[in-house]
């Protein structure tokens, strides 16, 4: 298991029992568990007429490579979709080596 994945289970089940409080918070006691992390904020303004306003893409990139990500569409529907974890990216030779090997 990743950190991502760890984080995005904690974060998850934190949202579910927490509603309407302040996400910041849940991503600040992480840090106090003593996960090493970046944390990241964009806002795509580029989306579908659905999400009009754009929507807000977080991102927390861990010290083993792995990822977690949440969207969360802009405007006066404030609901975030669920964290989701992402392994570390492989390089493209390195990927295709771990294909091979797990192929034979």
């Amino acid at each position: 298991m990743n950190d991502a994945e760890v984080a995005a289970t904690l974060l998850n089940r934190w949202e579910t029992e927490n509603r309407g409080q302040d996400a910041a918070g849940a991503v600040g006691l992480l840090r106090e568990g003593g996960l090493v992390f970046s944390h990241y904020v964009g806002v795509s303004h580029d989306t579908s007429e659905e999400f009009a306003e754009g929507v807000e893409i977080e991102c927390l990139t861990f010290g083993d490579g792995s990822r977690a990500f949440r969207l969360t569409p802009r405007g006066m529907v404030r609901v975030s979709i669920s964290w989701a974890a992402v392994p570390a990216f492989l390089e493209p030779d390195q990927a295709n080596r771990e294909a091979e090997a797990q192929a034979r």
